[in-house]
């Protein structure tokens, strides 16, 4: 967390991805994706999009809409 820029950098071995808070656009490895939904803050916790997360790591994110879960592989 870089609280002078509201930048979160989350990283996974080789790889790094930075959002900014209220910003669309995701950088992975120096590479800009637009994200369909931008990091926030709520109730002093950051959020960011696990599915777009996750996607850039390469693992799978499924919804199962009978129990309103979210399954992370």
């Amino acid at each position: 967390w870089k609280p002078d820029t509201k930048m979160v950098i989350i990283t996974k071995g080789q790889d790094a991805l930075l959002l900014q808070i209220d910003n669309v656009t995701m950088y992975k490895n120096g590479n800009e994706k637009i994200i369909d939904t931008a990091p926030t803050i709520i109730n002093s916790r950051t959020m960011v999009p696990v599915r777009a997360v996750a996607e850039a790591f390469d693992v799978s994110v499924d919804w199962d809409e009978k129990t309103s879960t979210v399954i992370i592989n």
